[in-house]
């Protein structure tokens, strides 16, 4: 849900979490996500390689 968007608060009552420590790891794990798929696909990126060969 977090990878998709939804507010993390709502995450963590929808799953029952008492506290937001479990569900900040998840939201650790959705960002890194994020970054990894920037690496990958970012316009940006891919242009300033294709300048730099």
């Amino acid at each position: 849900m977090i990878r998709g968007g939804a507010n993390v608060f709502a995450v963590s009552v929808g799953m029952g979490h008492s506290d937001l420590t479990m569900t900040r790891r998840y939201a650790r794990i959705a960002e890194a996500d994020l970054r990894q798929a920037q690496d990958i696909a970012s316009p940006t990126d891919r242009i300033l390689r294709r300048q730099s060969r």
